[in-house]
């Protein structure tokens, strides 16, 4: 089945918006058909999901039915070579600032979702409350700051009614934390974006702004030697996508 025929099934076989639950869990649709949307691999292996994060450095509720990340060097070198292209780019990118400022500590409230992620900014917070948990807000993600190629959903919610353009996504990949940073402070530079880094603790925070857009993307390791990646972003991009009424 074509990528585009796929979508279209999707999208017809996806439910609309949840109501905002504080405990909410997303529902067993974003497993296999979501994760399949981004990354056309399909395992099942819980053991190796998300259950056990104790030593992650974000965390975020689950029902342990995301499948595993495939993280074999070819796996990684397919990722690699995809987020080459989106920026255009040969070769590697640049590394990383050595001078990368130190951040304050994330909060506790970062681990308890994308909610508790989105209310970091506070630009986005008059948007939280009303964000809604379904894998369909993966499908028709935006270009400009896109999903990390190959990467593995593990939620995904959204928010625009009235004047609220938000959406986020969290994903896990097997490219190391370093890479997936240079690739989205790259891809939001050729985009025209005004960009920042910093670090707290191990984790990365890319901001990205311009074009009617407003970004920040979250990027840590997590304690199986993967990257755990956590976008939020809001803006008039998202004009024609799916939306709730």
């Amino acid at each position: 089945m074509s990528r585009i025929a796929f979508l279209a099934a999707l999208a017809a076989v996806l439910p609309g918006c949840g109501n905002p639950v504080q405990d909410e869990v997303l529902p067993p649709e974003r497993d296999p058909v979501a994760v399949q949307a981004i990354n056309d691999q399909i395992m099942t292996d819980p053991d190796l999901s998300a259950r056990n994060e104790a030593n992650a450095a974000l965390t975020s509720s689950t029902d342990n039915s995301i499948p595993p990340v495939v993280g074999t060097r070819d796996a990684i070198s397919a990722a690699r070579s995809e987020a080459l292209e989106l920026v255009d780019g040969v070769g590697v990118f640049e590394a990383l600032p050595d001078d990368i400022a130190s951040a304050e500590p994330l909060p506790a409230s970062a681990g308890i979702g994308l909610q508790g992620m989105a209310s970091l900014t506070k630009s986005f917070e008059p948007c939280v409350a009303g964000m809604g948990y379904t894998a369909r807000w993966a499908v028709e993600w935006p270009e400009i700051v896109p999903l990390y190629p190959r990467s593995n959903l593990r939620e995904a919610a959204g928010n625009t009614r009235g004047d609220c353009r938000l959406r986020a996504a969290s994903l896990l990949t097997p490219v190391p934390y370093d890479d997936v940073a240079a690739f989205y402070l790259a891809k939001a530079k050729a985009e025209g974006l005004r960009t920042a880094i910093v670090q707290t603790g191990s984790v990365y925070v890319v901001s990205a702004a311009g074009r009617g857009v407003e970004a920040r993307i979250y990027i840590a390791p997590t304690a199986y030697g993967q990257t755990r990646i956590d976008l939020v972003l809001q803006g008039e991009v998202y004009a024609g996508s799916f939306s709730c009424p």
